[in-house]
């Protein structure tokens, strides 16, 4: 007899009937997961000579942008962005990673005016796009890490 078999007559567990929805879920959203890991990173073609001129060598300072989309997800790395980069390409590299669009030509004259007065508060500017209505509206969470230069280290 083998204890591991339900009969027909069996009604299935709750526990069953969960792993088999989780199942067919899993199979129904294996393409649209593998689309979404698969896409392209963020990029800033429109800034690609600013991030070439940046020295490979001088390990310039950079901000870790990650996400997670549920609570019990781990974060995973969305980009990188330079420091160094002018306060407009910094703005329109935090629009994309956070918000998944190029920034309205308000909202980039106002954060780059924001940083030009206060080239420190990158963070605070990260911060602010990920808690407007919009990037809490795709309800991924963010969190923001400074990699700092060697001279920073040292």
């Amino acid at each position: 007899m083998n204890g591991c078999r339900l009969s027909v007559d069996t009604e299935p567990t709750f526990a069953a009937l969960g792993l088999r929805l989780r199942l067919d879920l899993a199979v129904a959203l294996t393409e649209v997961a593998r689309a979404w890991i698969d896409a392209p990173g963020l990029d800033l073609p429109d800034h690609a000579g600013e991030r070439a001129a940046l020295s490979v060598d001088a390990l310039p300072a950079a901000w870790h942008v990650e996400s997670a989309r549920a609570p019990g997800d781990p974060y995973r790395l969305r980009t990188v962005i330079a420091e160094a980069l002018s306060p407009p390409a910094f703005v329109a590299a935090a629009f994309r990673a956070v918000l998944g669009r190029a920034p309205d030509p308000a909202g980039l004259a106002y954060y780059t005016a924001w940083l030009g007065r206060d080239p420190a508060c990158h963070r605070l500017l990260l911060e602010n796009l990920a808690v407007s209505p919009e990037a809490t509206g795709h309800y991924e969470r963010f969190r923001f890490m400074r990699t700092p230069t060697p001279a920073e280290e040292s």
